[in-house]
C-alpha cells in the first residue's frame, strides 16, 4: 500500500487538476465496489494527510466553519486536496438523480439508479467516518439533498 500510495502523492502534489480528475475516478470506483469504499476512504485520508499544507485543530474548525463564507475571496487559492473532495462530494449529493431511459426494464433502471444513490451515500459516509469530512458538512449536504 505504501509504495502505491506514494506514487500517487507523488503525481497529485501540486497539481489541482490531477488532484480533481483523481477524486471523480476515486468517486467513481468507490460508488461502483461498495466493499472496497473504506480503503478508497483511507487512500482519501492519506493524501488530504500528505498533500494538504499542515494546519492546527484549531484552523482546522475555523476552516469549517467559515468554508462557505469565504468561497469568493478564496477564489485565486490553490484548492486544496480535502476542499476539492468537499465541492466533489456536494455536486454529487445535489446532482438530480434520473433513471436511466436507456434501460428497457422499469425495475432494473430503479435498481441502477438506487445503486447509485447508494454508493454515494455510502462512500460520503467512509469520508466521515476517516475524518476526511467533517460531520457538519455531512449533515448539511443531507439537509440539502432532501
Amino acid at each position: 500500500y505504501r509504495e502505491v500510495f506514494e506514487g500517487i502523492a507523488e503525481v497529485l502534489k501540486n497539481d489541482a487538476d490531477r488532484q480533481a480528475k483523481f477524486i471523480s475516478l476515486v468517486f467513481k470506483k468507490a460508488v461502483s465496489s461498495i466493499t472496497y469504499a473504506h480503503l478508497f476512504a483511507k487512500l482519501c485520508n492519506d493524501l488530504k494527510e500528505d498533500l494538504d499544507p499542515k494546519e492546527s485543530k484549531e484552523s482546522k474548525e475555523k476552516e469549517d466553519d467559515q468554508n462557505e463564507e469565504n468561497k469568493d475571496k478564496d477564489k485565486d487559492k490553490k484548492p486544496t486536496f480535502k476542499s476539492q473532495l468537499q465541492d466533489y462530494s456536494k455536486n454529487r449529493i445535489m446532482h438530480k438523480f434520473v433513471p436511466d431511459e436507456n434501460i428497457i426494464d422499469r425495475e432494473e433502471r430503479y435498481n441502477v439508479l438506487k445503486k447509485e444513490i447508494h454508493g454515494i451515500f455510502n462512500f460520503i459516509t467512509e469520508l466521515v467516518i476517516s475524518k476526511v469530512l467533517q460531520r457538519k458538512f455531512f449533515n448539511n449536504l443531507i439537509k440539502h439533498a432532501f
